[in-house]
Formats: structure tokens, sequence, C-alpha cells
């Protein structure tokens, strides 16, 4: 049994847990600093409705499978959830940004880009 367990074990976290504090400056920083970004796009009068963020890590501790799954699988539910409620572009995307990115800290998946919109 264990040996089939441990042929499992490339697929499981590979960061290990953080603590609340350091998940939760990490998660706000991040946050005000996409909603920061955007309110100046758009108040400059830039057009934010479309965009491309290419991460190449493959060799990454943070690109493996089970960053890669859980962490985009949570982010996208995270951001759904936002949407639904919040239809400023700039606190969507700052809240989005933040709340995924604490998600993935607690479920261990941290996984670049894992906040995204649209």
């Amino acid at each position: 049994m264990r040996r089939r367990l441990a042929r499992l074990r490339p697929f499981g976290p590979v960061i290990g847990p953080t603590n609340r504090r350091d998940t939760a400056a990490s998660a706000a920083g991040a946050g005000l600093a996409l909603l920061l970004c955007v309110a100046l796009i758009i108040g400059s009068g830039g057009d934010h409705s479309s965009g491309v963020f290419l991460i190449a890590l493959p060799n990454s501790p943070l690109a493996q499978p089970w960053s890669a799954i859980v962490g985009n699988t949570v982010s996208a539910l995270v951001a759904l959830g936002v949407h639904q409620d919040t239809r400023d572009p700039a606190l969507a995307i700052g809240a989005s940004a933040c709340l995924s990115l604490g998600a993935m800290f607690l479920t261990r998946s941290l996984h670049p880009p894992g906040a995204q919109w649209r």
C-alpha cells in the first residue's frame, strides 16, 4: 500500500503550509497592487478589456500537477464568485487576485498565474 501511495507523491502539494500572517500579507499586497494598476489604467483612459499574461516555468515547483490543477480551479471559482457580486473592473481584479492567492495558500496550490480577469 505504501508503494502505491508513494507513486502519487509527485502529484501532491510541493510547498509547505504558511502562517496566516504571511498568507494575508501576500494576498492583500497582490490584490492592492493590481487594484492600483487597474485604477491607473482606467483613470488614464487606457483599454483594460483584453490582455495576455504568460508565465513559462515548467520545472518550477509551482508548476507541478497539484498546483496547476488545484490552484487554477480554486482561482477560477473564487473569480467567478467575485464577478457575480462586483461590477467595478478595478475592484473585481484586485479582489479576485487577493482572494485567489489566499485560497491557493490555504490549499498549498500556489500557481502562477492564479488569478485572472475575463
